[in-house]
């Protein structure tokens, strides 16, 4: 049998430790846990008519989300493995390989935000008022990453929750940038102002101009509502403060998405100019 390992990371690579019949032994290399997903692929010659075991016996920097060795992803060269792979994930685009983790595991809100405080960090949050799209949950947390947020809050109701879906399209953010589940949205957002946490909604009609806010350098936390409803009354009236982003009367709304990717740049470029 022949063995070709076609792989490519921004930052790492894969080895093959071992090849003991059907099985395969790989060694990950990667920064991130992010490398992992977005980069790895692979193909195998003269493996038709068998399934192939790859064996992760070492998951290199990714072991702290990733690397319990022992995880298999299971391929074989004929089509039938194909077909297999897309009844059990038919809502899912794959190269053939299936690879079988534990479930999600969420943070508490209360932890995760005493986990910042703890890091001498000022807490910049993402709360999901209704949002039941898991792609706009994926963009979200991709969002939250890259303009300096630390966690999302999501409802334990009516909201998308971290699947394929929403792992896919945060391109991996989601393995480190933490999302914690509330029992009570409202009672959570509560309890966070108790601590000095501002509460900042986003609605269409707020009464302040994002580019006018003037709590950024302070703790926050922001609320996007759902696209259809927006915020629900209870959590409007929670929130410090209702926040509109300015946009041209050519486009009635912004999708979730989007809104919190703008409401997130321009906190963090208020932060950044103190």
């Amino acid at each position: 049998m022949s063995i070709v390992i076609n792989a490519a990371f921004d930052s790492g690579n894969i080895r093959v430790v071992a090849v003991q019949g059907d099985v395969i032994d790989l060694e990950i290399v990667a920064d991130h846990l992010s490398d992992f997903y977005q980069w790895f692929h692979f193909r195998v010659a003269g493996a038709r008519g068998r399934t192939l075991t790859f064996r992760i016996v070492n998951a290199g920097g990714s072991a702290y989300a990733f690397g319990w060795p022992g995880y298999r992803a299971r391929m074989s060269g004929d089509r039938m493995q194909w077909r297999q792979v897309d009844t059990g994930y038919a809502d899912g685009v794959h190269q053939g390989v299936a690879l079988k983790v534990p479930p999600y595991t969420y943070a508490h809100p209360q932890d995760l935000l005493e986990q910042i405080i703890d890091r001498g960090e000022v807490p910049l949050l993402v709360a999901l008022d209704g949002v039941t799209d898991p792609r706009n949950l994926g963009a979200i947390i991709r969002s939250t990453g890259a303009f300096g947020g630390q966690g999302l809050i999501l409802p334990q109701r009516r909201s998308a929750s971290v699947n394929s879906a929403a792992w896919k399209t945060s391109a991996g953010a989601a393995a480190r940038i933490p999302v914690a589940l509330a029992a009570n949205l409202t009672a959570t957002l509560k309890e966070f102002k108790k601590q000095g946490v501002f509460v900042l909604g986003l609605a269409g009609d707020g009464d302040v101009s994002l580019p006018a806010l003037e709590l950024a350098d302070r703790p926050v936390v922001i609320v996007v509502g759902s696209e259809g409803k927006g915020l629900s009354r209870l959590v409007t009236e929670t929130c410090d403060q209702v926040v509109s982003i300015p946009i041209s009367t050519a486009t009635e709304s912004l999708n979730a998405g989007i809104a919190a990717s703008v409401a997130l740049y321009q906190v963090s470029t208020l932060r950044a100019a103190h």
